[in-house]
């Protein structure tokens, strides 16, 4: 008898809306305004997502490079990345403990937001 091993592999999906309004919670907590939504900044942060899964990587590298190739407006930017978390306040939370990805969160300067999630991986790319 032939024994046969079945791996399932469990896509990590996250509710960027969620992950915004956790966010927004936070913000506001802070006595700061919400941030909103950019489609510009949505692209951008899809366009990281994917190609740190073409390319196998888990970095920062190449974000402003991003934002100007597809023509966003800024003087000041920031990018939160994270892997592997199946929960959105569980992610924001810890981006709340990490004094960098705090400070992009809790930046009075940025206004606007963009994020994407797909394979366990999130980017959130914020500009004023």
């Amino acid at each position: 008898m032939k024994k046969y091993l079945l791996i399932l592999s469990l896509v990590l999906l996250l509710n960027n809306q969620e992950i915004l309004r956790v966010i927004n919670q936070y913000r506001g907590l802070n006595h700061l305004p919400a941030l909103k939504t950019s489609q510009a900044l949505n692209k951008t942060a899809e366009y990281k997502v994917n190609d740190m899964i073409k390319n196998n990587y888990f970095a920062h590298s190449g974000f402003y490079n991003t934002l100007i190739k597809f023509k966003v407006k800024f003087t000041i930017a920031g990018d939160n990345l994270a892997k592997g978390y199946t929960n959105e306040k569980e992610l924001v939370n810890d981006w709340m403990v990490s004094p960098t990805h705090r400070a992009n969160i809790l930046d009075k300067n940025f206004k606007s937001v963009g994020v994407f999630n797909k394979n366990g991986l999130t980017a959130l790319h914020l500009t004023n």
